[in-house]
């Protein structure tokens, strides 16, 4: 599970809409997303979610593969390389907003 302050990341980082951004939330921390999964979390077929979030997605590293009968997927050194981007996205923005706290206190 993702914490709030990542989901938000994801959706600045990537530029997803909230469907979007609850599939690849789903590819993060599941091994496998069924058809099923994807079509009950954003209520559009999965093949349609997925082809939408992949075009988003054209130009950077990230793969989603897929097996037909099986789902989709992340593999682990993505998943490691997409936690670590998010992490440090997620620290530049703490570090800006105390700089902005400092620099109005002064």
């Amino acid at each position: 599970m993702l914490s709030e302050e990542q989901r938000r990341s994801i959706v600045l980082s990537f530029k997803l809409t909230p469907a979007m951004a609850k599939t690849f939330e789903l590819l993060l921390t599941t091994p496998v997303a069924t058809n099923k999964m994807i079509h009950d979390l954003v209520d559009t077929p999965a093949k349609i979610t997925i082809y939408r979030l992949r075009a988003q997605l054209q130009g950077s590293t990230i793969t989603i593969h897929k097996r037909n009968r099986v789902g989709y997927w992340l593999d682990l050194a993505t998943k490691q390389h997409i936690l670590r981007t998010l992490e440090s996205n997620l620290k530049h923005v703490n570090l800006s907003a105390e700089q902005s706290q400092m620099e109005a206190a002064e």
